[in-house]
């Protein structure tokens, strides 16, 4: 069962990326609807970071193995924004 869920997750994230990604570059969308999905993809990103930390934050006090994997994981999806997000601006600038 828990192999069914995860699949259905994976390939709901995977359509979803993917859609939002031709959609927010494709300029014959309404802007509304561009900024819409640029928004909710920000709050996955937020809400997917923000949760590993305070889920590594409150498993300090009973697992400090789990909690360290947690807060690892969180430091680690926030390097990896950083670098898309500056990748994507320079590329975006160099483009101008």
């Amino acid at each position: 069962m828990e192999l069914v869920i995860d699949f259905f997750i994976e390939v709901f994230v995977q359509t979803f990326i993917e859609a939002s990604d031709k959609v927010v570059k494709n300029k014959k969308n309404s802007k509304w609807i561009r900024y819409l999905i640029i928004i909710l993809t920000t709050l996955i990103v937020v809400l997917l970071i923000g949760g590993s930390l305070t889920l590594g934050i409150f498993l300090l006090n009973k697992n400090i193995i789990a909690s360290l994997i947690f807060i690892g994981l969180g430091l680690l999806f926030i390097i990896m924004f950083i670098y898309e997000f500056k990748k994507g601006y320079e590329k975006r600038k160099s483009n101008n």
